[in-house]
């Protein structure tokens, strides 16, 4: 799991429709580039909608699968971006790490 100051709060989806989307076949990926003090860190949220997954624990894991993900590429992202919000739109629970990975990887760019 992420490490709760890498996380996003609540009050941060309000800012969400003033950012950049682009869309993959797994997710639908939000980001808003850094703009402040260059000591900030970048800060994730994920989201598993329950019309996607209609138990808590597949949820979870859908989540938990990402963050893991993201914890991989935390330090590039810490560097770029100030805020990324991640929503799942398919069933990734049969989907391996790497393949979340390459797919998140490609849309930010970082490597």
């Amino acid at each position: 799991m992420l490490k709760k100051e890498l996380r996003l709060k609540t009050e941060d989806f309000k800012s969400l429709p003033k950012t950049q989307r682009y869309h993959t076949e797994n997710f639908t990926i939000s980001y808003i580039l850094k703009r402040t003090q260059s000591g900030s860190r970048g800060r994730f949220a994920v989201v598993a909608p329950k019309k996607l997954y209609k138990l808590a624990v597949s949820r979870n894991k859908a989540k938990r699968l990402t963050y893991s993900a993201i914890e991989d590429l935390a330090t590039d992202l810490n560097t770029k971006f100030e805020k990324v919000f991640i929503f799942i739109k398919k069933d990734i629970l049969n989907k391996a790490k790497i393949e979340i990975l390459d797919e998140i990887n490609s849309v930010l760019k970082l490597k």
